[in-house]
């Protein structure tokens, strides 16, 4: 059956530790594309995500490739990579693979079942199914055994396979979808695919065929370390959920501390997954100021006295820096700051010109949070109030989303850190009246 009309393709592929087959299956990967007679034109998006291996330059081969686009991730992120991938598609339909399996069987028939029902908004490669032919390993076969059941459990609403293949038509409500995931690893496949169902979108399963080109990269104990991230996160984020009244603010720190991070929030707003952003000014770049004034949103000042360099002078801050310029970490900003060593005097006048970073720049900060949560610490949180009164202080309830997020710095603020800011004075009365309207995500970079 031949579709009635040609289609443009963006093949989005997560690529970790995978040197020895990369070259080898995106040749395989452009030859089904350009054999095809639906796809008239492509694009392959390959996000390399914490390689650990020599993946990173054996890539650079693809640069001189004007239909390949590579992107990069610090760290290893199954999830975010994929978010990545999908928001910098530029055509309207979407191939998302893993590097090691190719059907093209699959991607011919579901690109045919989406030219020929517009109400499809993704086709499922799914395992699962009785006419699926899979050849992998029994321990891979376990694995995904498994997966399946987490899956049934977290989900029931989902019968299928979720892992693999996928065709997507690319509406801005899929990708919105896609960004509305709390997951980092791989459960955002089936917390994506739950979030169309959940709005009563179509999705068609097909079966395919599985072959095993390679070893898995990732020990059993690995894998289940990442799942429980991912659940953990899930059963936060619902937590939330059961609990959320109108008016919520839901807010996303860190804006400016890397240009990936920054474009996620933008999209993020722009398709109303949040409706705050909290701005770093001592990381932000001029071009990201200008995305900043471009956005009809609440914003937040993340003060920021423990990472990176100052806005101030060097020499009008002596006692907050090192000698290479850099605020000091936050224990040792925090020891500092007790034994008196940090000059009060010094902190107002770094703070002073953080916020006139958002005068300057016309952005309008209605609320203050900080790393670590310093603007909570009594010496701060005085200085805030007679400097800042009209700013409303993020609260210290927020923190229990970076439970989902940053774990260990989660527990390490939680035992050790906030019994300390109680013994310096910190009253539960210093997080005003927002304390139960601030939810706290963290961008995907």
């Amino acid at each position: 059956m031949k579709a009635q009309k040609t289609l443009n393709l963006s093949v989005v592929i997560p690529i970790s530790n995978e040197e020895g087959v990369v070259v080898k299956q995106i040749d395989e990967i452009e030859k089904i594309l350009t054999k095809s007679r639906i796809i008239n034109d492509y694009e392959i998006i390959l996000v390399e995500n914490g390689s650990r291996d020599d993946t990173p330059s054996v890539m650079s081969k693809f640069k001189t490739n004007n239909r390949i686009i590579i992107k990069s991730l610090k760290h290893s992120s199954y999830g975010s990579a994929i978010k990545l991938g999908i928001l910098h598609t530029k055509y309207p339909y979407g191939l998302l693979m893993p590097i090691d399996w190719i059907d093209p069987n699959f991607i011919q028939k579901g690109l045919v079942i989406m030219s020929n029902n517009k109400d499809v908004v993704m086709v499922i490669g799914d395992k699962k199914n009785k006419n699926s032919n899979d050849n992998r390993s029994k321990y891979k076969k376990f694995q995904s055994k498994l997966w399946s059941t987490t899956q049934q459990y977290m989900f029931p609403n989902i019968n299928c396979d979720t892992h693999g293949l996928k065709i997507i038509r690319l509406t801005t409500f899929v990708k919105r979808a896609l960004i509305q995931t709390i997951s980092k690893e791989e459960f955002v496949e089936v917390e994506w695919i739950h979030n169309l169902i959940s709005q009563d979108k179509m999705l068609k399963k097909l079966p395919v065929c599985v072959e095993e080109i390679r070893n898995t990269n990732y020990s059993l104990s690995s894998k289940l370390i990442r799942v429980s991230s991912d659940i953990v996160r899930l059963i936060v984020k619902r937590a939330y959920q059961a609990n959320k009244e109108k008016g919520v603010i839901v807010m996303c720190d860190d804006y400016g501390i890397s240009q990936e991070s920054s474009q996620w929030m933008h999209d993020a707003v722009k398709t109303n997954l949040i409706n705050g952003i909290s701005v770093l000014p001592t990381h932000i770049k001029k071009e990201d100021v200008a995305q900043l004034n471009s956005l009809d949103t609440i914003f937040s000042w993340h003060l920021n006295l423990t990472e990176g360099k100052p806005l101030c002078n060097p020499k009008q801050i002596p006692s907050l820096i090192n000698q290479e310029g850099d605020f000091y970490p936050f224990p040792l900003f925090l020891i500092r700051l007790i034994l008196g060593i940090t000059k009060l005097s010094e902190i107002k006048t770094e703070i002073t010109e953080q916020y006139c970073f958002f005068q300057r720049n016309n952005v309008n900060v209605t609320h203050i949070a900080g790393h670590w949560h310093i603007h909570l610490i009594p010496q701060i949180d005085k200085v805030l109030e007679e400097k800042f009164p009209q700013l409303e202080k993020r609260p210290i309830k927020a923190t229990i989303h970076s439970l989902s997020t940053k774990p260990i710095r989660w527990l390490i603020f939680m035992t050790f850190l906030m019994p300390l800011y109680y013994l310096l004075g910190l009253k539960p009365s210093s997080a005003k009246k927002n304390i139960e309207t601030i939810v706290h995500y963290e961008s995907n970079n």
